[in-house]
Protein backbone atom coordinates (compact mmCIF):
# COMPACT_ATOMS: atom_id res chain seq x y z
CA UNK A 1 0.00 0.00 0.00
CA UNK A 2 1.80 3.03 -0.83
CA UNK A 3 1.39 6.06 1.20
CA UNK A 4 -0.35 8.16 -0.83
CA UNK A 5 -3.14 5.48 -0.38
CA UNK A 6 -6.18 7.47 1.42
CA UNK A 7 -8.11 5.25 3.92
CA UNK A 8 -11.36 5.36 4.12
CA UNK A 9 -12.94 6.39 7.89
CA UNK A 10 -16.18 6.69 9.70
CA UNK A 11 -16.83 10.43 8.89
CA UNK A 12 -16.50 10.01 4.85
CA UNK A 13 -19.17 7.20 5.13
CA UNK A 14 -21.74 8.14 8.06
CA UNK A 15 -22.75 11.54 9.44
CA UNK A 16 -23.41 10.54 12.98
CA UNK A 17 -20.67 10.95 15.92
CA UNK A 18 -18.41 8.06 15.51
CA UNK A 19 -18.20 5.95 18.69
CA UNK A 20 -15.21 3.25 20.09
CA UNK A 21 -14.70 0.38 17.72
CA UNK A 22 -15.90 -2.16 20.74
CA UNK A 23 -18.97 -0.59 20.76
CA UNK A 24 -20.06 -2.17 16.90
CA UNK A 25 -18.81 -5.25 18.09
CA UNK A 26 -21.28 -6.18 20.28
CA UNK A 27 -23.49 -9.30 19.62
CA UNK A 28 -20.88 -10.56 16.55
CA UNK A 29 -19.43 -13.85 18.04
CA UNK A 30 -16.44 -15.11 17.84
CA UNK A 31 -17.29 -17.74 14.90
CA UNK A 32 -18.69 -15.03 12.37
CA UNK A 33 -15.86 -12.85 13.20
CA UNK A 34 -12.97 -15.19 12.57
CA UNK A 35 -15.17 -15.45 9.00
CA UNK A 36 -15.24 -12.30 8.06
CA UNK A 37 -11.72 -11.35 9.56
CA UNK A 38 -9.68 -14.09 7.22
CA UNK A 39 -11.81 -13.16 4.24
CA UNK A 40 -10.78 -9.51 4.76
CA UNK A 41 -6.92 -10.64 5.69
CA UNK A 42 -6.79 -12.59 2.32
CA UNK A 43 -8.82 -9.68 0.42
CA UNK A 44 -5.45 -7.36 2.16
CA UNK A 45 -2.86 -9.78 1.34
CA UNK A 46 -3.72 -11.12 -2.24
CA UNK A 47 -6.60 -8.97 -3.76
CA UNK A 48 -5.64 -4.91 -2.95
CA UNK A 49 -4.24 -3.96 -5.96
CA UNK A 50 -7.03 -5.96 -8.38
CA UNK A 51 -10.25 -5.43 -6.47
CA UNK A 52 -11.90 -2.13 -6.32
CA UNK A 53 -13.87 -0.49 -2.92
CA UNK A 54 -16.63 -0.64 -5.50
CA UNK A 55 -16.20 -4.53 -5.34
CA UNK A 56 -15.77 -5.38 -2.30
CA UNK A 57 -18.33 -2.84 -0.47
CA UNK A 58 -20.88 -4.51 -3.20
CA UNK A 59 -19.88 -7.97 -2.28
CA UNK A 60 -19.95 -6.70 1.04
CA UNK A 61 -23.64 -5.66 1.44
CA UNK A 62 -26.56 -8.58 1.29
CA UNK A 63 -30.01 -7.62 -0.53
CA UNK A 64 -31.31 -6.74 3.13
CA UNK A 65 -29.06 -3.33 2.69
CA UNK A 66 -29.26 -2.70 -0.55
CA UNK A 67 -30.29 1.14 0.38
CA UNK A 68 -27.72 1.16 2.11
CA UNK A 69 -25.10 -0.12 -0.10
CA UNK A 70 -25.99 2.54 -2.26
CA UNK A 71 -25.63 5.23 0.10
CA UNK A 72 -22.18 3.83 1.12
CA UNK A 73 -21.12 3.57 -2.99
CA UNK A 74 -22.73 7.24 -3.52
CA UNK A 75 -20.32 8.55 -0.33
CA UNK A 76 -17.07 6.68 -1.37
CA UNK A 77 -17.64 8.13 -5.15
CA UNK A 78 -17.44 11.54 -3.65
CA UNK A 79 -14.01 11.00 -2.12
CA UNK A 80 -11.17 12.42 -4.10
CA UNK A 81 -8.12 10.68 -3.26
CA UNK A 82 -7.40 8.91 -6.76
CA UNK A 83 -6.32 5.44 -4.05
CA UNK A 84 -8.17 4.50 -1.76
CA UNK A 85 -9.22 1.31 0.80
CA UNK A 86 -11.93 0.39 3.56
CA UNK A 87 -9.92 -2.27 4.86
CA UNK A 88 -6.62 -2.37 6.41
CA UNK A 89 -5.08 -5.62 7.65
CA UNK A 90 -4.12 -4.30 10.97
CA UNK A 91 -7.36 -2.74 11.95
CA UNK A 92 -8.71 -5.82 11.25
CA UNK A 93 -6.45 -7.94 13.18
CA UNK A 94 -7.29 -5.62 15.95
CA UNK A 95 -11.06 -6.49 15.70
CA UNK A 96 -9.99 -10.30 15.29
CA UNK A 97 -7.86 -10.16 18.62
CA UNK A 98 -10.83 -7.96 20.63
CA UNK A 99 -13.78 -10.52 19.61
CA UNK A 100 -11.52 -13.44 20.58
CA UNK A 101 -10.65 -12.16 23.67
CA UNK A 102 -13.82 -10.60 24.71
CA UNK A 103 -16.83 -11.92 22.08
CA UNK A 104 -19.17 -14.77 22.40
CA UNK A 105 -19.03 -17.78 20.84
CA UNK A 106 -22.18 -16.97 18.42
CA UNK A 107 -23.27 -13.55 17.48
CA UNK A 108 -27.03 -12.44 18.36
CA UNK A 109 -27.69 -10.37 15.58
CA UNK A 110 -28.59 -11.36 12.10
CA UNK A 111 -26.21 -10.99 8.77
CA UNK A 112 -27.65 -7.90 7.42
CA UNK A 113 -26.84 -6.50 11.25
CA UNK A 114 -23.79 -7.95 11.07
CA UNK A 115 -22.77 -6.36 8.04
CA UNK A 116 -23.63 -2.84 9.38
CA UNK A 117 -21.92 -2.95 12.73
CA UNK A 118 -18.21 -5.12 11.50
CA UNK A 119 -18.41 -2.04 8.83
CA UNK A 120 -18.88 0.88 11.09
CA UNK A 121 -16.24 -0.76 13.71
CA UNK A 122 -13.99 -1.02 10.67
CA UNK A 123 -14.18 2.12 9.65
CA UNK A 124 -14.18 3.50 13.53
CA UNK A 125 -10.53 1.97 13.67
CA UNK A 126 -9.55 3.39 10.18
CA UNK A 127 -10.16 7.12 11.56
CA UNK A 128 -8.62 6.22 14.25
CA UNK A 129 -5.45 4.92 12.31
CA UNK A 130 -5.66 8.34 10.18
CA UNK A 131 -5.26 10.48 13.16
CA UNK A 132 -2.52 8.31 14.29
CA UNK A 133 -1.04 9.49 10.52
CA UNK A 134 -1.86 12.92 11.03
CA UNK A 135 0.44 12.88 14.21
CA UNK A 136 3.49 11.71 12.23
CA UNK A 137 3.04 14.16 9.63
CA UNK A 138 2.54 16.83 11.73
CA UNK A 139 6.23 16.02 13.48
CA UNK A 140 7.62 16.01 9.94
CA UNK A 141 6.45 19.17 8.94
CA UNK A 142 9.65 21.42 9.31
CA UNK A 143 11.52 18.65 7.23
CA UNK A 144 12.69 19.01 3.36
CA UNK A 145 10.88 17.41 0.57
CA UNK A 146 13.32 14.76 -0.08
CA UNK A 147 13.72 13.64 3.51
CA UNK A 148 9.90 14.28 4.76
CA UNK A 149 9.16 11.66 1.85
CA UNK A 150 11.56 9.20 3.17
CA UNK A 151 10.62 9.72 6.81
CA UNK A 152 6.81 9.13 5.70
CA UNK A 153 7.83 5.73 4.22
CA UNK A 154 9.53 4.75 7.24
CA UNK A 155 7.15 5.97 9.52
CA UNK A 156 3.61 5.77 8.12
CA UNK A 157 4.18 2.27 7.49
CA UNK A 158 6.41 0.55 10.64
CA UNK A 159 3.63 -0.83 12.66
CA UNK A 160 2.22 -2.50 10.51
CA UNK A 161 4.89 -3.55 7.51
CA UNK A 162 5.35 -7.38 8.48
CA UNK A 163 2.13 -7.84 8.23
CA UNK A 164 0.75 -6.53 4.86
CA UNK A 165 4.47 -6.91 3.19
CA UNK A 166 5.28 -10.40 2.54
CA UNK A 167 4.72 -13.77 0.71
CA UNK A 168 3.53 -16.64 1.97
CA UNK A 169 5.56 -18.92 -0.22
CA UNK A 170 8.52 -17.32 1.30
CA UNK A 171 7.18 -17.55 4.39
CA UNK A 172 7.10 -21.37 4.44
CA UNK A 173 10.18 -21.81 2.94
CA UNK A 174 11.87 -20.66 5.77
CA UNK A 175 10.44 -22.27 8.11
CA UNK A 176 11.13 -25.72 6.23
CA UNK A 177 14.86 -24.43 5.97
CA UNK A 178 14.61 -23.55 9.71
CA UNK A 179 12.85 -26.80 10.68
CA UNK A 180 15.86 -28.86 8.91
CA UNK A 181 18.54 -27.45 11.19
CA UNK A 182 16.30 -27.91 14.16
CA UNK A 183 15.65 -31.71 13.23
CA UNK A 184 19.59 -32.01 12.14
CA UNK A 185 20.58 -30.43 15.86
CA UNK A 186 18.37 -32.44 17.64
CA UNK A 187 19.14 -35.62 15.54
CA UNK A 188 23.03 -35.36 16.72
CA UNK A 189 23.22 -33.28 19.66
CA UNK A 190 22.98 -36.24 21.63
CA UNK A 191 21.86 -39.87 22.76
CA UNK A 192 18.89 -38.34 24.71
CA UNK A 193 18.05 -35.77 22.02
CA UNK A 194 18.15 -38.32 19.76
CA UNK A 195 15.86 -40.75 21.44
CA UNK A 196 13.54 -37.48 21.66
CA UNK A 197 13.27 -37.19 18.27
CA UNK A 198 12.40 -40.91 17.73
CA UNK A 199 9.64 -41.03 19.61
CA UNK A 200 8.41 -37.67 17.37
CA UNK A 201 8.55 -39.57 14.52
CA UNK A 202 7.39 -42.90 16.04
CA UNK A 203 3.95 -40.97 17.10
CA UNK A 204 4.13 -38.88 13.64
CA UNK A 205 3.98 -42.11 11.83
CA UNK A 206 7.24 -41.23 10.12
CA UNK A 207 11.32 -42.43 9.44
CA UNK A 208 12.71 -39.06 9.36
CA UNK A 209 12.49 -35.45 9.62
CA UNK A 210 12.44 -35.35 5.80
CA UNK A 211 9.14 -37.44 5.44
CA UNK A 212 7.88 -35.43 8.28
CA UNK A 213 8.16 -32.43 5.91
CA UNK A 214 6.91 -34.49 2.76
CA UNK A 215 3.76 -35.37 4.72
CA UNK A 216 3.68 -31.47 5.70
CA UNK A 217 4.10 -30.87 2.30
CA UNK A 218 3.48 -33.93 -0.11
CA UNK A 219 3.45 -31.50 -3.50
CA UNK A 220 6.82 -30.09 -2.49
CA UNK A 221 9.51 -33.16 -1.50
CA UNK A 222 12.62 -32.39 0.21
CA UNK A 223 15.81 -33.27 -1.29
CA UNK A 224 18.32 -35.63 0.03
CA UNK A 225 20.96 -32.88 0.03
CA UNK A 226 21.85 -29.48 2.09
CA UNK A 227 21.47 -27.30 -1.00
CA UNK A 228 17.51 -27.66 -1.02
CA UNK A 229 18.21 -25.10 1.26
CA UNK A 230 18.79 -22.85 -1.70
CA UNK A 231 17.73 -24.61 -5.03
CA UNK A 232 15.31 -27.45 -3.74
CA UNK A 233 12.81 -25.72 -2.18
CA UNK A 234 12.78 -22.56 -4.80
CA UNK A 235 10.70 -24.17 -7.12
CA UNK A 236 7.81 -25.46 -5.01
Amino acid sequence: MSIATYIIEYKDIFDDQKEPFTSYLQGIGKKDTIILSSAFISNCLFAQNSVSVQNQINNWFSSPNEELKKAVLLKISEIKHKSKIFIHIFNVLKILEYIIKNGAENSTLSNAEIEVKYLKAILALNQEFNQRDEVIENSLAELGTYLKFHCSLLTTAFCYFDLNYFKLNEQELSQFIKSSFLFDFIGNYSDTTRAILNDFYTKSGVSSWKDYLNKLSPKCPVPNTRSYAIAGLEGC
